[in-house]
């Protein structure tokens, strides 16, 4: 088990030195500083704090600091880059040091900033108070308390800032007066250092932070978080262990550890012991309970606990939050007031109490309650009606039937989907029967050591591996659990930030407003909660409960998976096979994945309200309309725009004129506008729409009496016979103006106190509004434009792939925010999402140039590809050479058009997601689970994006053949891992052996280029190494199948069905072919590609792309000799 470890806390700078250091920085006058090399992510993230040192000197008259500041090196090229053919990378870094010394009081500090552009600035802080107030106030919200503290700017002349590049990084020197910090202490002072790296959302620090600094409007500087720095002793610096750690000077610090690390299970029962316990803390049990309150903050961190907005709204109790509550034991400690760190600590266990006693089935820590019970012997097989009753000793029966082509075991209760129970036979008696149905084959052991098999897969349930939960008379829990081999991987559950492999963690399956998880915590919740789970052995679970589940991924024990689950439901169907099958059966049950129209896989553009209200014009239709105009005078196409603004009702005086004047702006211009809404309503709004319904008879949900006097959220009840009818007069205006979709967002908040029309109460809909509302939105636009619209939902829930398109939620706007983005995309594409994409660059901020151009190429070989955010995401906020790479890779997506669209239809069908992990396309191979940054886009593209500063990664290349895409010269034929370059304009990109890829390309015949005055319909292959059966769908009806088969000097393809191509292009060849036949007739090679235009021929580029002009053939057969 991993050990604790904590940060830098206080440090002596020695005697005063001889040399005063020159701004021009001679690291040889820096050799006898005191340096500190360990700095610490805010909030333990597990990520690596980018590398950081920090050194020291003093003399009577300043402090001098040095810092060296590595990165990612910019290019792998020696030779310098001309600005006229790539964007120059300006990341965005800086440094900072907060000093307190002299007459400073405690909350009195200067700060000195050093950006790496040379950018300084400085200020002093007098009688600083912090966010939310000194006593404890929540840091959210609009109405919260800010810093009270006189600020006085500091003039640049009155200090020496320097900044410095060195390779591979850059240094900032600072020499400051002591004058400037409260004069020279004779003996201590304070001050803290910090690096604060926007494009890796790094904010760190020697002494860690807690996470809620990671928000942008949430940082301050915290003297209790100051190192204690000493003059003229033995040089160094200290760390001072354990979570109440004593300081050189004798104050007491409670200090958060440099990282989450899982509680041991003697910390877990301390734990436990600690929320049961009803003893007041004392002096004498103070630091132990600081030290278990401590690790219970993060265990449930770990487990999906972030103690953001989310957990405040829809709570009952009074919110509290953990890093105010350590101030707030921090200041008595350093007041010396142990009776009111004691009664703080009282108070923060009652909340973690609360918390835990919510959060899981049981109410403990983990679901460790001895009120679990197995249900003992199994007695009796039956079936009746194609379903089998196992009935055990407890009185409990656990039913067995097969349905969507997959076995279903469920209790009494079952959950939200059903399926027509098919045939299913017994056999056999007394200790063992066998069940048999065209999906498998079931082997049932009877007896105290009962068992259940399904034979061919590893599946199998036991004894001791299923046991109940009651509350009052009444199940109220279950809890499940299947073995795994060391080997298996685990993925699905859902939207997955942290990874795609959760193999090893703890899921909480519980949907959340994960802004704020991901923005400040580490990735581990989910906007989209689906219990569908495959395990790389070759079979699937799905749960099918909408209740809180907790699944414990082979964690507490390293080879079980064990599903809890917090409710009166047990319901799960597995499925054995190839993802494929698995995918076509979870959606049979759910709902085959809804077909957009074929504009949505066209790129998008648009942002939030804000962005444009806030815009040089200051009028929200102007600025939108401006932003299509360039767009159009760049030659960037587009053919959705969102927005957001237009027209809104929050504003103090809406204007729904506006709506009217972007839609037809936008039409215009072949473009369809969209829209934004949430479900919240209140009673006072829905009186206003449905003025001549009853208060009683509105249709939102009812809040059941709760603990105090909070007031939780209502939202609108789509089980209610009148909830269309409000949703129809909220969106009268937006529809009648033209708005052809709308961002569903929201709807994350549903309390369990909340009461719905059909009689479920927010304990079950909180995971399963996502479908009601989209289902009802999915009516409203259907009705107005039948198919040709878009929803786009934040949240989900199994069968959300039916009802619209989803979004990946907000993420941060920079390389880490992908990094989330990216799995997030995977899990849900194999959760039964197809169509997902995400706000381009993140949604919060203004992203560096290289985050925009990474994520920007990455978007085109997403199933959307959409821009939204908080500020400008237009290309030409940046520069020319980012408006270039924006409009290669917008044309590119126009390109791939003909190939998207056909993904899609075969999702619609199959439910088969658009973007496949590597596992799923290519099952059997459990080590590609762990692959969770690449994937295939279709069948035929492997993809790679870069997530991470700089122009290089390493590419797992699975076994076959793989032809780079834009460098037709770059063949791969060695299977593992292989480190590539990736010049900044470039996603590596490869093509599969027997790719078959119809596309549109301009006259040019290169992807990326504009095809405003030319489309050319082309289809693009590789040689098979294999042969390869495969269907191209050009729309619902039309299908094109083919076959590409390997011959001993060549390759044979046969295509049945039109494609209208023009041009056919070979690529990865290891040669030139020795003749080309179409048709059954031999191809002449022509002299020049320009003869193409006049007649059928072929003729080889110089980076051995082979083009064969064609014309319509019904069915076409090639015949490539080498």
């Amino acid at each position: 088990m991993e050990q604790l470890k904590f940060g830098v806390s206080s440090m002596n700078l020695g005697g005063s030195t001889k040399i005063k250091p020159s701004k021009d920085i001679a690291l040889s006058e820096w050799e006898d500083a005191v340096t500190i090399k360990e700095f610490y992510r805010a909030g333990g993230h597990f990520l690596k704090a980018s590398d950081t040192e920090c050194r020291f000197l003093w003399d009577a008259d300043a402090l001098y600091v040095l810092f060296l500041c590595t990165e990612e090196k910019r290019s792998e090229k020696e030779e310098p880059i001309a600005e006229k053919d790539r964007t120059s990378l300006k990341r965005t870094d800086r440094v900072e040091i907060a000093v307190q010394s002299g007459n400073f009081g405690h909350r009195d500090f200067s700060v000195f900033v050093a950006e790496n552009n040379g950018r300084t600035m400085a200020q002093t802080q007098k009688g600083m108070t912090y966010l939310g107030g000194d006593l404890g106030g929540y840091l959210g919200g609009d109405d919260r308390i800010e810093n009270q503290a006189e600020i006085t700017e500091i003039a640049e002349d009155a200090y020496v800032s320097t900044v410095k590049p060195f390779e591979n990084g850059w240094m900032a020197y600072l020499a400051l007066p002591w004058s400037l910090m409260g004069g020279r202490s004779e003996e201590q002072f304070a001050l803290q250092v910090y690096r604060i790296k926007h494009q890796t959302s790094d904010i760190s620090t020697p002494f860690p932070l807690d996470m809620q600094v990671n928000f942008s409007d949430r940082f301050e500087y915290d003297p209790l978080t100051f190192l204690e720095v000493f003059l003229n002793g033995e040089k160094g610096t200290a760390k001072a262990e354990g979570v109440l750690c004593t300081l050189p000077d004798g104050i007491k610090r409670w200090q958060r550890p440099v990282k989450l690390v899982w509680p041991t299970a003697e910390e877990r029962r301390e734990i436990e012991t600690l929320h049961q316990t009803k003893e007041s803390t004392t002096e004498e049990n103070l630091a132990d309970r600081i030290r278990v309150l401590q690790r219970w903050q993060d265990v449930l961190t770990l487990e999906g606990m972030d103690f953001f907005t989310g957990q405040s709204v829809s709570n009952p109790w009074e919110f509290r939050e953990p890093w105010v509550e350590r101030r707030l034991c921090n200041e008595a400690l350093l007041q010396k007031d142990m009776e009111k760190a004691c009664r703080g600590i009282d108070t923060a266990i009652a909340y973690f109490s609360k918390l835990t006693e919510w959060w899981y089935a049981d109410h403990t820590l983990g679901n460790v309650s001895e009120s679990w019970k197995e249900p003992g012997e199994l007695k009796t097989v039956s079936c009746e009606k194609n379903r089998i009753c196992l009935s055990f000793a407890g009185g409990q029966k656990l039913y067995v039937s097969a349905g969507a082509d997959g076995f279903r075991f469920h209790m009494e209760q079952k959950g939200y989907f059903d399926a027509k129970e098919e045939q299913i036979t017994l056999k056999g008696g007394d200790t063992l029967w066998i069940a048999e149905a065209a999906c498998g084959t079931l082997r049932i052991t009877t007896g105290a050591q009962w068992k259940l098999e399904i034979e061919g897969t590893d599946f199998s349930m036991s004894s001791g591996q299923l046991r109940l939960y009651s509350e009052g008379g009444k199940e109220a829990g279950s809890e499940w659990s299947i073995r795994l081999r060391k080997k298996d991987g685990v993925y699905g559950f859902g939207e997955c930030f942290d990874e795609v492999n959760q193999r090893g963690k703890v899921r909480s399956l519980w949907q959340r407003d994960a802004c704020e998880g991901c923005l400040a915590s580490i990735g581990n919740q989910s906007y989209k909660v689906i219990p569908l789970i495959h395990i790389s052995a070759g079979y699937s679970v799905f749960i099918n409960s909408h209740y809180r589940i907790r699944a414990d991924i082979a964690h507490e024990t390293a080879d079980l998976l064990r599903f809890q689950v917090s409710g009166p439901v047990m319901d799960f169907f597995v499925w054995c096979g190839a993802p494929a099958k698995i995918m076509d059966c979870y959606t049979k049950l759910t709902g085959k994945p809804i077909l957009p129209p074929k504009w949505v896989f066209e790129p998008w553009a648009g942002g939030g309200g804000g962005r444009w209200y806030q815009g040089p014009l200051h009028d929200v239709c102007k600025e939108q309309m401006a932003a299509l105009e360039q767009f159009e005078e760049l030659d960037i196409p587009h053919a959705g725009f969102y927005a957001e603004g237009a027209g809104a009702e929050w504003y103090t005086e809406p204007r729904p004129e506006e709506l009217y004047k972007i839609v037809a702006f936008a039409e215009k211009k072949g473009i369809h506008a969209f829209s934004w809404q949430f479900p919240d309503m209140s009673q006072e709004k829905a009186e206003k729409y449905l003025p001549d319904v009853a208060p009683e008879d509105l249709p939102i949900n009812k809040i059941a009496p709760h603990e105090g006097e909070k007031q939780l959220p209502t939202y609108i009840d789509f089980t209610h016979p009148k909830g269309m009818d409000l949703l129809r007069a909220q969106w009268k205006t937006r529809l009648d103006a033209g708005i052809r979709g709308t961002m569903v967002d929201f709807g994350d908040f549903v309390p369990d106190e909340a009461i719905f029309y059909d009689g479920r109460t927010g304990k079950e809909m909180h995971n399963g509004y996502a479908y009601e509302y989209a289902k009802s939105y999915r009516k409203l636009f259907y009705e107005r434009y039948g198919e040709d619209h878009v929803l786009y939902t934040r949240g989900a829930a199994p069968g959300s792939q039916s009802l619209g398109c989803q979004f990946a939620g907000d993420h941060l706007t920079s390389f880490l925010g992908m990094t989330y983005a990216i799995r997030g995309g995977l899990t849900a594409a194999a959760s039964g999402l197809p169509f997902w994409g995400v706000d381009v660059t993140g949604y919060d901020g203004f992203s560096d140039e290289e985050t925009y151009l990474r994520w920007t190429e990455w978007a085109a070989f997403c199933p959307i590809m959409r821009y939204h955010g908080t500020e400008p995401r237009e290309p030409w906020e940046y520069n020319e050479g980012t408006v270039k790479v924006y409009k290669r890779y917008a044309w590119l997506r126009e390109n791939l058009l003909p190939y998207s669209y056909g993904l899609a239809v075969h999702a619609h069908e199959t439910g088969m997601p658009m973007m496949r992990p590597l596992s799923m396309e290519i099952p059997g191979k459990p080590e590609l689970v762990d692959c969770d940054d690449e994937y295939f886009y279709g069948s035929d593209f492997l993809v790679a994006p870069i997530h991470s500063e700089g122009e290089n990664r390493i590419v797992v290349f699975p076994e076959g053949r793989w032809t780079d895409f834009w460098d037709n010269t770059n063949v791969i034929t060695e299977a593992g891992e292989q480190r590539v370059y990736a010049p900044i304009d470039q996603i590596p990109v490869y093509l599969r052996e027997g790719a078959f890829l119809p596309m549109e390309l301009n006259g040019n015949l290169i992807p990326g280029e504009s095809m405003t005055t030319s489309r050319k319909k082309c289809l693009v292959v590789t040689p098979p190494v294999t042969e390869r059966y495969g269907v191209w769908n050009r729309d619902r009806t039309d299908r094109v199948t083919y076959q590409l088969r390997p011959e001993e000097n060549g390759f044979h393809m046969t295509v049945h069905g039109t494609g209208e191509w023009e041009y056919l292009l070979i690529k990865g060849l290891s040669d030139k072919p020795r003749s080309i036949q179409v048709n059954g007739r031999e191809y002449p090679e022509c002299v020049a590609r320009t003869a193409l235009y006049f007649e059928e021929g072929w003729f080889m580029q110089k980076d051995g792309t082979v083009i064969v002009r064609l014309y319509d053939h019904s069915e076409t057969e090639l015949q490539v000799e080498m």
